[in-house]
Parts: C-alpha cells; sequence; structure tokens
C-alpha cells in the first residue's frame, strides 16, 4: 500500500505540510514518493479540456521549467532526505489529470492536503480534493494542516500519545475495505507506542426514541420499542467485535491496538465526526481522533453507514483528517480478508422476507 506515493502540490505551503506525512510513510515501507504538479495548457485549448483522454499540448516552457525547478527544489528537502522521489509534471484540468496519473503510474497511496491556492493555475483546491478521493483507484489521505497530524513524529514519538484512526463501519464488505489500509497507515503513523484503531458502527436510534412516544399508548408498545432497540444496538456491537477478532489475527495489525464503539444517530457524518473530535474537554484529555477512515461506498438503507453523500460530508465538514478508500481499489487478498462480512450480509438479507413476513 505504501510503495508509490502521490503528493500533488500547487506551489503553496499548505499543498506541502503533506510532505511530512509522505515522508513517514515512505521511510516505514521503502516507498517512492512522486511529486506531481498540473499546469495549465495554453489558453486556447483549456476550456476543451474536459476529458484526459483527449489530446493535451505542451505547456509552455517557461510554466513547465517554472514547475520543474519548484519541484527539485522540494525534493531536496530535509524531510525527503534518503527517499527516492519522482517528478511529474502534466497541463490541464487538476482532477481528470491527477486521476489519470494515479492509474498510470500505478500509484497505491495518494496524500494530499484539502485547500491550497484558489488560482486556476492552482491544484489544491477543495474541489479537488473531493474528487480525488471519490474517484481515486488508490486510498487517499487527505492531510488537514495541523501539527498533530502533519508532523505525526513529535506528536507521537516525544510527547507518547499514540495515533488514533477511527474506522467508520456499515456491516459492508464494501465499507470493510476501508480496514487493512487504515490498519496498515495507522502502524506507519505511529512511533514509540502502538497506534490505536476504533472500529465504529452509527446506528439509527433516533428513530427509534421518536417512536417511544406513540408506542407509549399501545399496550405492550414501549417495550417492544425498548427491546428493538436494545437488539439493534447488540447486532451491531456483536458485528465489530466479530470483525475485531479477525482483525487481531492479520499480520498487518499485530501492533495495533484495536477496540470497538456503537453510536446512534440519525445524521451519520455528524456521528462521526463527534465521534472523532469531540469536545473540548475530549481533546483536551487527548480522546480526540488523528483520522476518520472510511470506504466511499458501502450499502444502503438507514441501517447502513458508509455512503458516497457521508464521504462528502466528511470531507467537507470534518477538521480531522481522512483517508478514504474505494472499494474496488482493494486487493483480491484484501478483500478476502474481508468476505466474512460477505456472509453476514447474505444470512441478513436472507433472513429479510421471513422477518417481514412475520
Amino acid at each position: 500500500m505504501l510503495r508509490r506515493i502521490l503528493v500533488p502540490l500547487d506551489g503553496s505551503e499548505l499543498a506541502e505540510a503533506a510532505l511530512p506525512v509522505a515522508a513517514r510513510l515512505a521511510r516505514t515501507a521503502g516507498g517512492v514518493i512522486l511529486l506531481a504538479r498540473v499546469i495549465r495548457a495554453p489558453a486556447e485549448y483549456e476550456a476543451s479540456l474536459a476529458a484526459t483522454d483527449a489530446w493535451i499540448p505542451p505547456a509552455r516552457p517557461e510554466e513547465r521549467d517554472e514547475a520543474a525547478a519548484y519541484l527539485a527544489r522540494l525534493s531536496g528537502w530535509e524531510v525527503l532526505a534518503g527517499i527516492p522521489t519522482e517528478i511529474h509534471i502534466r497541463p490541464g484540468p487538476v482532477a481528470p489529470l491527477l486521476l489519470r496519473l494515479i492509474r498510470d503510474e500505478q500509484v497505491d497511496t495518494v496524500v494530499m492536503t484539502s485547500h491550497g491556492r484558489s488560482e486556476l493555475s492552482r491544484l489544491l483546491m477543495g474541489s479537488v480534493a473531493t474528487a480525488v478521493a471519490r474517484e481515486s483507484t488508490a486510498p487517499v489521505l487527505v492531510a488537514r494542516a495541523n501539527p498533530r497530524f502533519t508532523d505525526p513524529l513529535p506528536a507521537h514519538g516525544v510527547s507518547g500519545a499514540p495515533f488514533r484512526a477511527i474506522v467508520a463501519l456499515d456491516g459492508s464488505a464494501l465499507a470493510e475495505a476501508a480496514i487493512p489500509p487504515a490498519a496498515r497507515l495507522v502502524a506507519a503513523l505511529s512511533a514509540t507506542q502502538p497506534g490505536t484503531l476504533c472500529l465504529l458502527r452509527v446506528v439509527d436510534i433516533a428513530s427509534l426514541s421518536a417512536a417511544a412516544a406513540y408506542a407509549s399508548g399501545v399496550p405492550g408498545g414501549t417495550d417492544l420499542v425498548a427491546d428493538a432497540r436494545t437488539a439493534l444496538v447488540r447486532e451491531a456491537r456483536d458485528y465489530l467485535e466479530e470483525t475485531a477478532a479477525h482483525l487481531r489475527a492479520q499480520p498487518y495489525a499485530a501492533q495495533l491496538t484495536i477496540s470497538t464503539s456503537v453510536v446512534g444517530g440519525a445524521d451519520v457524518a455528524g456521528a462521526i465526526i463527534h465521534a472523532a473530535e469531540g469536545d473540548d474537554d475530549a481533546n483536551r484529555a487527548g480522546k480526540r481522533a488523528d483520522l476518520i477512515v472510511l470506504a466511499t461506498h458501502g450499502h444502503g438503507g438507514l441501517r447502513r453507514l458508509v455512503t458516497g453523500s457521508v464521504a462528502g460530508e466528511l470531507l467537507s465538514k470534518a477538521r480531522t483528517s481522512l483517508l478514504v478508500v474505494r472499494p474496488t481499489a482493494v486487493s483480491a487478498n484484501a478483500l478476502a480478508d474481508v468476505t466474512h462480512a460477505d456472509r453476514a450480509f447474505r444470512r441478513e438479507t436472507d433472513e429479510a422476507p421471513e422477518a417481514s413476513a412475520q
């Protein structure tokens, strides 16, 4: 997962804040860092470059020379000392060209910040980060610009605070596809102490609570609502514990502390953000998560969690760094690690008609 790491850059300090994270990952895995910059094509072509399969003319020599000098200077930074680097310059539309670069160069991890300069010739606008995170064939680490994450070695090595990530799950193999990349990344970013991986599931108990007011007028209604709520939470806990036990048996998770958490809420993205960021007291106590991990797709329905819309909300609202994984990008071995979720889902759907008939 960490052999070829792409860092998109736009000339801003904020975009460059992704470099220490990429360096940490590359050193851990012996990986290569690809420094990339997308520059403008000549103006007469730019409006028609909606698809990267179209022919794109070379950029103006002075722009390409400037970009090459900039990336060469970055490759000589002390933070990248000893790490092999490659320089990639592309003219044209930003997000499509980054996605094409990810595919063509067999990138297996992207590290980028969520905002950069906003001029047309600049790269890391929030919309670009969102587009890349949604469509990338490689996991995308969207690093928020704060010292606790972008400078993980002092934050977690000197202070001794373990690196903590939350993985949002919904019971599907699609959502579980984010677990192996998350475990490997947390292990790489942890320093003297094992990292912590918390498997999180959001259950919609709010609708059951709302139904309690109406159920009170029906004989036995209150007990039925309470039993349904208990069963929903118990099912979620059992699923998380089974998943955690399976994860603990994997070699890539051997050094991690793995926990589980079930939270209630109809607003899935809001519940994940609160679990990760908490309140001021939680932050002072060091309980704030360093990373939220999720897949871009999961199962639909009220009881299912990770959908594209949730990923989009987290990208736009969360202050915590994100690791976004497309399930189709996961290797066959990683998918084999989560096939137990497929079996559980089939059992659940097979039982659904019988339950509804009752």
